[in-house]
């Protein structure tokens, strides 16, 4: 597939969710990127681990990287996967929207993530993590209300925005 995908030059939308790609084809997908715009990337429900996470993370730190939603949601991703993708969103200043629900992301990796989200620099508005959603402005008025830094929030423990 992704060979196919090869002669498209911008493709706007790409859903693959549930088919089960697994690393391999994340790995693929990633050289796809580096090369080709592309706004949407739905990868949820396809066994993709800390490679293809970690190989997709890579993709995103090139400057010809438009994607503005990541979705993660339903793999195999852990700390490794999640510590990659912070570190690629460092240089990266196009991804909005980044799911990993239904990971086994814990703390370490969340922690990363926020640590992204306080910098100014970063364009990451939403993170969909353990089930809940945490909007930016949301997390920095809680750390504020809260006392501590912004990048001592553990993710798992802040209540759920109604």
């Amino acid at each position: 597939m992704a060979k196919a995908l090869e002669s498209y030059y911008v493709l706007d939308t790409l859903c693959l969710d549930d088919n089960q790609i697994g690393d391999d084809g994340a790995t693929a997908l990633a050289k796809l990127l580096e090369i080709h715009a592309l706004i949407s990337l739905d990868l949820s429900s396809n066994q993709i681990g800390d490679k293809g996470a970690t190989d997709l993370a890579k993709a995103l730190k090139s400057s010809y990287t438009l994607l503005i939603t990541l979705n993660f949601g339903k793999n195999q991703i852990t700390n490794i996967g999640a510590k990659a993708l912070a570190e690629a969103l460092e240089s990266n200043d196009t991804l909005r929207d980044l799911y990993l629900d239904s990971n086994q992301v814990g703390d370490e990796g969340a922690n990363a993530l926020l640590d992204i989200m306080d910098e100014d620099h970063s364009k990451l508005d939403y993170l969909y993590l353990n089930g809940k959603t945490y909007p930016r402005n949301y997390l920095i008025r809680a750390s504020k209300e809260i006392g501590i830094p912004f990048s001592d929030i553990i993710i798992t423990k802040i209540p759920e925005l109604q």
